[in-house]
């Protein structure tokens, strides 16, 4: 009879170990985000953000995944309360892959991939562009921030898989 009890507190104890892990890394998936949308501004907040300094340009295919779709279906850019653009980056690449946001406003890249991010300027030689460059890839869960302090066409990709493009305009 002993040997029933302890094997069903071993069972106890593996399933309470299953559902901690399972709950620590479904919590760690990232933050919470509501989203709301407004006069056609979709507006995202999220916990824990941060920003970076100047910024990069040029031309480069407008390829990848779009950003979240109002109800009249163009494509919104994601924005937390305080005013951080979100572009997340997934399989089929960056979403969205073209993004539209005044000087100062600053830019949160999201790995969302099983692959490594690693966002790299297509100018790599001329000021302002070629400071737009992530210091190390992140996997699934990694972020990258940068503020774009001067106007611009901001060429990018993933050093990790270029074909995954993307482009910031950065108006004045």
């Amino acid at each position: 009879m002993r040997n029933n009890k302890e094997g069903g507190y071993v069972l106890l104890l593996v399933l309470v170990v299953i559902v901690v892990v399972v709950t620590i890394l479904w919590s760690g998936k990232g933050d919470s985000v509501e989203e709301e949308i407004v006069d056609g501004t979709a507006t995202t907040t999220t916990a824990g953000e941060t920003s970076t300094s100047p910024a990069p340009s040029a031309s480069a295919k407008n390829t990848g995944s779009t950003g979240s779709t109002g109800s009249t279906g163009s494509t919104l850019p994601t924005m937390t309360a305080s005013g951080v653009y979100i572009i997340y980056y997934g399989t089929n690449g960056f979403s969205p892959a073209s993004l539209t946001i005044p000087i100062g406003k600053s830019v949160h890249f999201v790995n969302n991939s099983s692959s490594a991010m690693l966002i790299v300027p297509v100018d790599k030689v001329n000021k302002p562009y070629s400071s737009l460059m992530q210091s190390k890839s992140v996997g699934k869960g990694g972020t990258f921030d940068y503020t774009f302090t001067s106007a611009g066409s901001y060429a990018y990709y993933n050093d990790n898989k270029d074909t995954h493009v993307g482009v910031i305009t950065v108006n004045k």
